[in-house]
């Protein structure tokens, strides 16, 4: 039995009122990691220094230093032990998703190749966007004005009743970008209604569950955002989708430039 567990069993021994308090207090110590000296620990207690030191002999060792001591090796071996874990899962988690957002747009390549050559083609965009997706819409935007191709971003939330409006040239590429499933529900009939009409050089870049909410399974130029640990929170879809505008920037610099 090591430091800690005597302290842990001595603080189940209620009818004792002083040894329950100061092993408490010891085992709160130890979570924390901030250990005490002798004399403030023992006015935390609100017991003379003799009484911590009886206590710090009950549990096998000579005196408070000891003790404490013993519960600092404890706590390296345990605590920070855990705590460098905790650090090595959360970076090996957040690599696993720099590496599935990837695998995400190397699985595009044929939605990515027809996008890009009609773009090429038409010289002109429209990209239709919810909220959460402007700030990477933005990013994208500009590196369409850098390759002179003519581009317009519209706010779905904002101009859904001219929704089809934007639809009428055919001559220009359309690219919804839908991630959030909270917008509104009239806007997501008129996205519907354009997508099912399937108007020619349309592209969609949704989740699974907007799609198979409202959208027809058959619609073939769709790219669903799909990545390891995806929580719907907008800062990842950000980088998937920044991810996806920086390999289309790659693609279009390279067929431009060749």
């Amino acid at each position: 039995m090591n430091i800690y567990e005597k302290i842990d069993e001595m603080s189940k021994d209620e009818k004792n009122t002083i040894k329950h308090i100061i092993s408490k207090k010891l085992l709160n110590m130890f979570l924390t990691g901030e250990f005490k000296s002798e004399k403030d620990f023992s006015k935390e207690c609100f017991v003379s220094e003799a009484t911590v030191t009886r206590f710090a002999k009950e549990t096998g060792c000579s005196g408070y230093r000891e003790l404490i001591f013993k519960l600092k090796l404890e706590y390296e071996k345990t605590i920070l032990k855990a705590k460098e874990e905790i650090k090595k899962n959360k970076i090996n988690k957040e690599l696993e998703t720099i590496k599935s957002m990837n695998n995400w747009v190397n699985q595009s390549k044929s939605f990515l190749d027809s996008l890009i050559k009609n773009i090429l083609l038409q010289k002109k965009i429209k990209i239709l966007s919810s909220w959460q997706n402007l700030d990477s819409v933005s990013y994208f935007q500009k590196v369409l004005q850098e390759q002179n191709i003519s581009s317009q971003v519209v706010k779905i939330e904002l101009d859904y009743l001219d929704l089809e409006s934007y639809f009428d040239d055919n001559k220009c590429i359309k690219l919804i970008i839908i991630s959030e499933s909270d917008f509104k529900n009239l806007a997501s009939l008129y996205i519907k209604k354009i997508i099912n009409k399937k108007i020619k050089n349309t592209y969609l870049i949704t989740t699974y569950f907007k799609f198979n909410k409202i959208y027809d399974n058959n619609y073939q130029n769709k790219h669903l955002l799909s990545f390891n640990y995806d929580d719907s929170h907008h800062v990842l879809r950000h980088f998937a989708l920044i991810n996806l505008f920086f390999y289309l920037n790659l693609k279009i610099n390279k067929k431009l430039y060749k």
